[in-house]
């Protein structure tokens, strides 16, 4: 298996393409104007609408995706620790940071013990080019500007996984190991989530606590 499949090259393939996020403005409703904070910040589609449209996946496609889910979180994270407008800001991108890039080296780990190749799919290959609008409109911002964006797309963005991993990934996976992996994780994202909104109570930005 290819170590962090490509690395950054391909880094964004995750959670967009499984869930087709689109991008929502700062109240979560309407699509933001371009320059507003949140203007390609994600946000998942009408669930209904989105498992019609989400295909088949084996263990491959969940490996993949999983895996790709935090890589992603790694550089957002990592943009979050190096750009941060306040320490809160800085201490939790650090925290997401080392935790995601522990998970992915754990993950990588079991995959390889139980000889399971993450493969991508079309869809997963099509959403680079949103992720990289995404770590664009991020390092344009800075200070309290990069913040509230930072911490709406977190907000946003670990719902979305959350989410995931409880509708379609546990539901579809049929290794036992991985599903294992994945159920013992789900609490660190509710945890990141958490801390996320905590953050953003602590820094004076408001997010959904939804």
């Amino acid at each position: 298996m290819q170590t962090r499949i490509g690395k950054t090259a391909a880094l964004a393939i995750a959670t967009s393409a499984i869930l087709g996020l689109t991008a929502f403005g700062p109240s979560g409703g309407t699509p933001a104007q371009a320059g507003e904070p949140g203007a390609m910040i994600w946000q998942a589609k009408n669930p209904a609408k989105r498992a019609a449209e989400t295909p088949q996946l084996d263990d491959g496609a969940i490996a993949y995706i999983y895996l790709q889910t935090n890589l992603f979180e790694v550089e957002v994270a990592e943009l979050g620790q190096s750009l941060g407008g306040s320490d809160v800001v800085r201490e939790l991108g650090q925290m997401v940071a080392e935790d995601h890039r522990g998970v992915v080296k754990s993950f990588e780990e079991l995959l390889e013990r139980n000889h399971v190749k993450p493969i991508a799919t079309p869809a997963t290959v099509a959403a680079i080019a949103q992720h990289q609008a995404v770590i664009a409109d991020l390092k344009a911002r800075k200070g309290a500007d990069f913040d509230k964006a930072y911490l709406l797309f977190e907000t946003r963005n670990h719902r979305a996984v959350i989410r995931a991993l409880k509708k379609t990934l546990l539901p579809a996976v049929r290794s036992e190991a991985i599903a294992a992996h994945l159920t013992s994780l789900l609490p660190a994202f509710e945890h990141h989530l958490a801390m996320t909104l905590e953050t953003a109570t602590k820094a004076g930005i408001p997010v959904s606590m939804q």
